[in-house]
């Protein structure tokens, strides 16, 4: 009785338990199934997301399992490597990681912008400027196309960056900045730190009208409503002695040239209410010593010192030293304009350039301006080349031997032509290429354009040359209202000069010998710590009503 009892309880058990295996087995492996599916089903993009948000929250062992869940060779994994990286300190790490996948067009845009935020902080964290603004700019790109409700805050916050990043820059840092790059977005951020900057008022305004689709447009209006306008406290120069404008020549030869840039000086004086009275100075005899005019003019009162170069275009504008004042040096300068024509051609990515000049000593300083230019501009790369053409005597003499002219220029790849001669040549040598050419020339040209039926001729050729003479701005009206007699449009740029001189010398007082930057009638001025000025034109072109600003 005893064992039947006993294997009926073991029967019994045997067959519970035989019931009750399937059961867990089938418990544990869906349990199993269920996570394996749960780790599988995630993509790296969703991954991805949980890591950032581990990231934001500091949680490194959190970061570092997202990590994990994500293949290798996945971008997403490199860019959380790469910021984790970077907020451990680990900057040429971050790079390692970040710097080959930088231009993926495949990744999510909360992935763009984690990815150039972090590029953009470690090359901050570098000093390296230009890839800094490069990422950020493009940080925004991506903030702009998030769908959530933090863009604009996010986007604000990375405007901030940007002003952190530029605004402790000095004037010859930020204007080697905007050389190395022609990117629209990025020249404009590094034009409102110089506007910024200068000590002009209507600075940030003129950056709005030229700048009108940037990205910073609100920020810049913040940034005009929280300065102090210096219209407020009138601008004035320090000293009340006389402005002397010193002659290095005669005033016979130059004298309408003299008046239109004192009447410049004059109009500048007296719409600022400044009541420093003008002296002229110049030597009695051709081989006069300069040094006696500088000594007289102080010994008379003349805290100001201005000497208009009126014949060389090849002299450069500078601030010199002289005793205890500064002598300002003012020109009409070709290295100017060749500068300017470099502008144009890096703006609009020519890169292959072909000048045409001829043996007349004012072709060899402009091609001599165009050269030098060239090779100090920092838009040039190694793809780059120009060639020069030099036309013989005759050749403009017999305007049939020009007919050459087109497959000369044809046998070189070229973008543009430039044209560095006289503007006497320059309206015979037009007709005689190809229009469908981008093609520019000096100033020079502006002053015979109305004559004849040369409009005709000059369809669509550019030029270089002062605001004041091919812009319409209702902010200067007042100068061009005394200027309005000044027909030729050499006496115009003297009288411009004139008025700009006055800013020149408020700002230069200012600066305390640091480098500064101005908006004038004649363009901008950049002026570096050792008193080098440079001066930006505007490009035109011609039509047959006339000559518009590009």
């Amino acid at each position: 009785m005893t064992k039947k009892l006993f294997k009926c309880i073991l029967t019994i058990c045997l067959l519970f338990s035989s019931l009750n295996l399937p059961v867990f087995a089938e418990t544990t492996t869906t349990t199993r199934s269920t996570t394996a599916k749960s780790i599988i089903k995630k993509s790296p993009e969703a991954q991805f997301l949980e890591g950032e948000a581990c990231l934001k929250a500091s949680d490194i062992p959190c970061v570092t399992m997202s990590m994990a869940l994500i293949p290798n060779v996945s971008a997403y994994a490199k860019i959380l490597e790469g910021a984790l990286a970077f907020k451990q300190n680990q900057i040429d790490r971050a790079l390692l990681s970040l710097l080959p996948i930088q231009a993926d067009a495949h990744l999510t845009t909360a992935a763009k912008i984690l990815l150039h935020q972090t590029l953009a902080q470690a090359f901050q964290s570098l000093n390296d400027t230009q890839q800094a603004l490069q990422h950020f700019i493009l940080t925004e790109l991506a903030l702009s196309k998030a769908q959530n409700s933090d863009s604009a805050s996010n986007i604000a916050d990375n405007h901030d960056r940007i002003w952190h990043l530029l605004k402790p820059l000095k004037q010859t840092e930020l204007v080697a900045l905007r050389g190395n790059n022609t990117d629209t977005v990025f020249q404009g951020w590094i034009d409102l730190a110089l506007a910024a900057n200068s000590l002009d008022s209507n600075s940030i305004a003129n950056w709005n009208t030229l700048y009108t689709d940037h990205p910073a447009l609100e920020f810049a209006n913040s940034l005009s409503k929280n300065a102090v306008s210096t219209t407020q406290t009138p601008t004035s120069l320090a000293l009340s002695g006389s402005i002397a404008v010193i002659l290095p020549a005669p005033v016979e030869a130059n004298a309408e040239k003299i008046e239109a840039f004192k009447l410049g000086l004059e109009t500048a004086l007296n719409l600022a209410a400044i009541p420093n009275p003008i002296e002229i100075y110049y030597p009695q005899q051709a081989q006069q010593d300069l040094t006696a005019l500088y000594t007289q003019a102080m010994t008379e009162g003349g805290d100001y010192l201005i000497m208009p170069n009126l014949d060389d275009p090849t002299a450069n504008s500078y601030f010199e030293q002289v005793a205890n004042k500064k002598l300002l040096h003012l020109s009409l300068s070709f290295s100017d304009e060749a500068h300017a024509i470099f502008k144009f051609a890096s703006k609009n990515s020519m890169q292959h350039i072909s000048v045409v000049t001829t043996q007349h000593a004012a072709s060899q300083q402009m091609l001599a301006s165009i050269q030098q230019a060239w090779s100090q501009s920092a838009e040039t790369s190694d793809s780059s080349a120009i060639h020069t053409i030099v036309l013989a005597t005759d050749v403009l003499a017999e305007p049939i031997k020009l007919l050459d002219l087109k497959s000369q220029i044809a046998a070189n790849i070229h973008d543009m032509v430039i044209l560095a001669m006289p503007a006497s040549d320059v309206v015979k040598i037009r007709p005689y290429l190809d229009i469908s050419t981008p093609t520019i020339t000096f100033s020079s040209i502006h002053d015979i354009a109305d004559e004849n039926d040369n409009l005709k001729l000059l369809n669509a050729l550019r030029f270089v040359d002062m605001p004041f003479l091919v812009e319409s701005d209702q902010a200067v009206s007042d100068y061009q209202g005394v200027a309005a007699n000044l027909s030729d449009k050499t006496l115009l740029r003297w009288f411009a000069l004139g008025a700009d001189s006055l800013r020149l010398l408020i700002s230069s007082e200012k600066s305390s010998n640091q480098a500064f930057a101005i908006n004038g009638l004649a363009g901008n001025y950049n002026v570096s710590e050792s008193g080098e000025i440079k001066r930006s034109s505007t490009s035109a072109r011609f039509n047959q009503s006339g000559a518009v600003s590009d």
